[in-house]
């Protein structure tokens, strides 16, 4: 039986701790400060959102089953912020920079990820997952470049 784990691209430089050129800001559900409420059961999740000054242009529902892949792009002119609904995941963020620095942080129900214009992700389901992301300053449709960071 094949190891259900993502991998890396070869080109990237896997790191153990978040470096300075990766300018992605987490958020836990102790100090979340744009998350509201976040609850679920088996047949729906409820989130609420207080953006203050931002203006959200879409939001993106997202459900995957275990182990699969979700991402693998950037947005040159959007800002991200995404949110774990239920479930867990691996996010794997790369950095702008000619090293090519990956970092990757476990996220799970209520944790948030605020994802500047550049910043390459991807992220890896551990298991049935909920995600909604909001997209702030432009349509993230015509803003996706992809980006060759994680496969199984």
């Amino acid at each position: 039986m094949p190891e259900n784990r993502a991998f890396v691209s070869s080109d990237m430089l896997f790191c153990q701790q978040c470096p300075p050129c990766i300018h992605a800001a987490f958020q836990d559900i102790d100090c979340n400060p744009l998350l509201v409420m976040c609850s679920s059961d088996d047949h729906r999740s409820l989130a609420a959102f207080d953006f203050g000054n931002w203006q959200p242009y879409m939001m993106e529902a997202v459900h995957l089953r275990p182990h699969l892949i979700h991402g693998n792009l950037r947005h040159r002119r959007c800002t991200e912020l995404l949110t774990v609904l239920s479930g867990a995941l691996d996010m794997y963020l790369l950095c702008g920079c000619t090293r090519r620095h990956v970092f990757r942080r476990r996220m799970e129900a209520s944790d948030s990820v605020h994802l500047p214009p550049g910043t390459g992700h991807a992220f890896h389901a551990l298991s049935a997952l909920a995600v909604i992301s909001i997209f702030i300053d432009d349509d993230p449709r015509m803003d996706r470049e992809p980006v060759r960071l994680i496969h199984l």
